[in-house]
């Protein structure tokens, strides 16, 4: 894992050509701003400044944010994985590929309110920050939770859910959170130092069976 506070270089062969966020700090004697012709999502990409995007083939260029906290890294997907990814901390993509949105309407997205992702399907080198400490966190079949302000990204073969540990009463007066993130399987997942909390940003817990039962549980503070 490649890592760099606010500041990475990226080395590309003379063959590489990766698409490059107009809101980073680019060094490169041959870079194009250019529309990609994949007009996917053209109100969010403006919003999140990404309709346009920088074109970079060959020799090395160095990214950076506005953050002065911020860690950039990046992760190589293979061809038949995707990552799902917070738009906004995407920097940089391969040119082979590129991002489309996914919606999901079911209990999880109700509970967590997170009804729209960003995919970007492999092959794929993918380069993004975070704030504070920046993981890539190996799942070998297992189960674990995590608050959802430290979760950028995850591979897809990961199976994404939602957990909880605080009744309505703990959530207000210990300002926890009611939902956590709760991830199954195997795969890679993408992580920052907690920016909301103070909770941990991973939970252990060795019950990985969870029902709309507990659920509600955790809402109401009833213990059923």
């Amino acid at each position: 894992m490649k890592l760099g506070w606010n500041r990475l270089d990226i080395q590309l062969e003379e063959t590489d050509e990766m698409l490059v966020r107009t809101g980073s700090f680019l060094r490169h004697p041959d870079s194009r701003l250019v529309i990609p012709h994949k007009l996917r999502m053209p109100f969010s990409r403006m919003s999140k400044q990404m309709l346009f995007l920088f074109h970079v083939t060959g020799q090395k260029f160095t990214l950076t944010t506005p953050y002065e906290d911020a860690c950039i890294s990046e992760i190589d997907l293979a061809p038949n994985d995707a990552l799902v990814i917070k738009m906004d901390h995407v920097l940089a993509f391969s040119a082979n590929t590129f991002l489309h949105r996914a919606w999901r309407f079911d209990m999880v997205s109700l509970l967590t309110w997170q009804f729209r992702y960003i995919h970007i399907p492999g092959p794929s080198r993918v380069v993004y920050f975070g704030l504070g400490e920046l993981t890539q966190e190996q799942l070998n079949d297992e189960c674990h939770d995590y608050d959802q302000g430290s979760v950028i990204g995850w591979t897809n073969s990961l199976l994404q859910g939602v957990s909880s540990r605080s009744s309505v009463l703990s959530a207000l007066f210990a300002k926890e959170q009611i939902c956590l993130d709760r991830f199954t399987g195997s795969g890679t997942l993408l992580t920052q130092a907690s920016t909301i909390t103070k909770l941990p940003k991973r939970f252990h817990d060795e019950k990985a069976n969870s029902s709309w039962v507990d659920y509600l549980n955790a809402l109401l503070g009833l213990r059923i």
